[in-house]
C-alpha cells in the first residue's frame, strides 16, 4: 500500500487507511509510538492508558485529608 505525505498547516502527516487501523484494533486518538530503524518509519500501538482507562474499574470511595505541610515526622531537612 503506498499514501501520500501531505501538507497540514505548518507540518507534513500521513493519512492511516481505516483497514490499516482496524488490523491494528486502533481507532482516532488512540496513542501510536513511532520508530525510526535504517530507512523505516515503524509504528505500534502504545500500551500508555489515559486516565480514564487508568480508572475505569474504580470502585473506592475518595476524600480528601487535611494535612499539615510543617508537621515534623521525621528528619526533613528545610
Amino acid at each position: 500500500m503506498k499514501i501520500k505525505i501531505q501538507k497540514r498547516g505548518k507540518t507534513s502527516g500521513i493519512r492511516i487507511p481505516a483497514k490499516l487501523l482496524n488490523e491494528l484494533n486502533s481507532k482516532e486518538n488512540d496513542i501510536l509510538n513511532i520508530i525510526i530503524k535504517e530507512d523505516k518509519i515503524i509504528l505500534e500501538k502504545s500500551n500508555r492508558k489515559d486516565i480514564y482507562e487508568l480508572f475505569e474499574n474504580y470502585k473506592g470511595d475518595y476524600s480528601c485529608e487535611e494535612f499539615d505541610p510543617y508537621d515534623v515526622v521525621g528528619n526533613e531537612l528545610w
